[in-house]
């Protein structure tokens, strides 16, 4: 079965949740690095980068982590699907781990 099928089934509500940070990403880590421009449109501080080879998969509709439902920021969407097409890449060379949150 697929990753994605598999991840489709056993949460069907979820979403990736993939992790920011200021701190370096260890080697080896998949990571796509904030541009100034956008860590200004997520209102984050830079040095930044967004870590797709981990990342925790939520139910979207109960999420805890989505309580305030109020943004901060966001990114493009240019930006986005740069972060998705690396996600990918990560999840295709089997790089990739999931922590389930329920």
């Amino acid at each position: 079965m697929r990753y994605a099928d598999r991840c489709r089934q056993e949460w069907p509500q979820a979403g990736p949740l993939f992790p920011i940070t200021s701190q370096p990403p260890r080697p080896g880590a998949h990571y796509v690095e904030i541009p100034e421009t956008e860590a200004r449109r997520a209102t984050l501080f830079t040095p930044a980068w967004v870590i797709v080879n981990e990342f925790n998969t939520d139910d979207l509709a109960t999420s805890w982590a989505l309580e305030d439902a109020k943004p901060l920021g966001q990114f493009t969407r240019k930006f986005m699907s740069r972060i998705a097409g690396e996600a990918a890449a990560a999840i295709r060379a089997s790089a990739a781990r999931t922590v389930p949150r329920r």
